[in-house]
């Protein structure tokens, strides 16, 4: 009988209390280009089977187990994980993003246990092979990616976390999506052994576009989940990223050729960021596939750069504090003010801050050590003593409170030399 599980079929919409309202994704031209769209890489366009054109996605969660296994000890679907995965994917599209869930009931697959893994070393005809068996009962309708879930026990098969980006365009490198009796299957997961939300998160996030940032030393796992999914710790991604996705706002995009840095005198190679309250990214542009970035988190300061021929694409710049290596800067410190981030091709100075804007200056690496750069870094720490000097000079000030009445009206003043104000008179203490 055909579908004879659908009845049993368990729904789970999953989306965030606060509002049901997802604006649709919009995309900066300050991002860089992807040659070949079907490729994962930190660059526009993304392939139009891609989750990240989509305001709205509709996850199919499929258990699994094999036919050599023992069905009564299969493990159960910990739904709980997958429901944490899809409110935290919202919370960090910022509402660009719904998503939805299906889990169905578990599937016995042909597969049997000691030949999962053998048939391709990326587990895909693993996936193909699944795929088939839960056709005859299960509704691939409307799903925008299926994630398959080993779920047997006491069997000795390889364990994997593999995200599948299918492409139905016959010239793609990329595999090509999967038939079903509902239509095609544009991106799959194929899961087992220990997982997590993060975990979880993480192989959907390639679904809609991103791609992998480890293995890395330069530290970019304090800043994505792409890097290193841990257990617990919140799921994040760089604001380029969520540029990528079409997540981050345009109004806090800016961009540049780094040819035009070094083209001008240093004094005017200027970054400003109007508020620091809010994150804010500025691409710095070597060519149309290759940028620094800089972007502000939670007014701190990181400096990155993107190259999307290279494995991992992303590199972190640091600077140097008493000999230790740091990948961050408190902008909201103005002690900060006058240090600075190293990398091959410039010298990026924090210069000033006033209230939330603050200015940074690039420098090109032939140009260090000059006598412009000289003034330059000098020009950066007279800020930096006049900006200490203003909050010396404000804890210093006496503040001076006197009692001013009119009749049956009293107010307090505050001041240095504090007055009443016209037809009220300071009451006189006992």
């Amino acid at each position: 009988m055909h579908r004879k599980f659908i009845s049993f079929l368990i729904s789970l919409s999953f989306t965030l209390p606060i509002s049901t309202s997802f604006a649709a994704p919009q995309f900066s031209d300050c991002l860089l280009v992807n040659p070949t769209p079907s490729t994962l890489s930190l660059a526009l366009p993304l392939a139009p089977e891609r989750l990240g054109n989509k305001s709205k996605v509709v996850i199919g969660v499929i258990p699994f187990s094999f036919s050599d296994a023992d069905q009564s000890k299969n493990r159960k679907l910990v739904a709980s994980d997958y429901r944490s995965a899809a409110l935290n994917l919202e919370a960090l599209s910022q509402k660009n993003v719904q998503v939805d869930l299906k889990i169905f009931p578990s599937i016995k697959t042909k597969i049997l246990s000691k030949d999962f893994g053998t048939f391709s070393s990326d587990f895909f005809e693993d996936v193909k092979k699944l795929v088939i068996d839960a056709d005859p009962v299960v509704d691939f309708s409307n799903l925008d990616t299926v994630i398959l879930q080993n779920v047997s026990t006491g069997v000795n098969a390889k364990e994997a976390a593999m995200a599948y980006q299918l492409s139905r365009n016959p010239g793609s490198s990329s595999y090509s999506s999967l038939q079903t009796q509902e239509g095609f299957i544009d991106n799959a997961i194929l899961l087992g052994g220990a997982l997590h939300s993060g975990v979880i998160a993480h192989e959907i996030l390639h679904n809609f576009g991103l791609v992998d940032l480890y293995p890395s030393e330069s530290g970019i796992s304090d800043f994505s989940s792409m890097a290193l999914a841990v257990r617990g710790q919140p799921l994040r991604i760089l604001n380029y990223e969520k540029a990528v996705l079409g997540w981050f706002p345009i109004g806090n995009i800016q961009c540049s050729s780094f040819q035009d840095f070094t083209t001008r005198p240093i004094a005017e190679n200027e970054i400003v960021f109007e508020d620091i309250t809010q994150d804010q990214l500025f691409v710095l542009k070597l060519n149309e596939y290759d940028a620094y970035v800089v972007e502000t988190q939670n007014s701190n300061l990181i400096v990155y750069s993107i190259q999307n021929k290279e494995y991992p694409p992303v590199s972190m710049v640091s600077r140097n504090v008493f000999g230790i290596q740091s990948q961050l800067l408190s902008l909201s410190s103005i002690y900060s003010i006058s240090e600075s981030f190293v990398s091959t091709d410039f010298t990026l100075v924090y210069m000033s801050k006033f209230n939330n804007r603050v200015t940074l200056n690039i420098v090109p690496t032939n140009k260090v050590g000059t006598m412009e750069f000289e003034s330059l870094i000098q020009k950066s720490a007279k800020h930096k003593a006049e900006a200490i000097a203003t909050i010396n000079t404000r804890k210093t000030i006496k503040v001076t409170k006197i009692l001013c009445t009119k009749g049956q009206k009293t107010k307090t003043v505050k001041g240095k030399n504090p007055k009443c104000p016209k037809g009220f008179a300071k009451r006189i203490r006992p």
